[in-house]
């Protein structure tokens, strides 16, 4: 082992140190003799406690009855048999269904199906969009619909035949 010496000592800093200014700024404090109010506006000043809540006569007893026309559920359109086939023939035409399913009749059996179970479909639809909306847009975006898709039908992912990155590029 080898012998490092003395450690270097320590310079020791001065206690205070002095400085020669030749001016300093200050402000000289004036005394102000002035009263803001003198005595005759402070008698003058009153004060009144503020008024208590405003009485609703018997309108807290009676209570105006629910009324669907009233609601802000009046503009909604209730599901009929007319708009869900009109939805589902407008999302069967957005379908890429012709390019997998080259057999008209086995199409044709595919739509048949899909149209009778198609209202819960869009029930399915209408409950994840609203999960995480993107802004004002309720839609249904790439986490919400991998996590449907993992946790709705674990087994669909297989890792082998469908792989959740395959998932993601069909939406791109």
């Amino acid at each position: 082992m080898r012998d490092k010496g003395p450690a270097p000592e320590v310079e020791q800093l001065p206690e205070y140190y002095e400085l020669d200014l030749p001016e300093v700024n200050y402000i000289e404090n004036i005394v102000q003799t002035r009263t803001i109010f003198d005595q005759h506006k402070i008698d003058k000043m009153n004060a009144v406690p503020r008024p208590g809540p405003k009485g609703l006569g018997n309108r807290n007893k009676v209570r105006t009855p629910w009324d669907f026309s009233l609601s802000v559920f009046a503009s909604y359109k209730p599901d009929t048999v007319r708009l869900l086939t009109d939805c589902f023939e407008k999302d069967w035409g957005n379908t890429s269904v012709a390019r997998i399913v080259k057999n008209e009749e086995e199409r044709e059996r595919l739509k048949t199906y899909v149209r009778s179970i198609y209202k819960w479909f869009r029930e399915m639809y209408k409950f994840t969009s609203s999960c995480d909306p993107m802004n004002d847009i309720f839609c249904i975006g790439v986490n919400v619909f991998s996590d449907l898709v993992i946790n709705g039908t674990p087994t669909l992912v297989d890792g082998k035949y469908l792989k959740l990155s395959d998932l993601d590029l069909e939406r791109i």
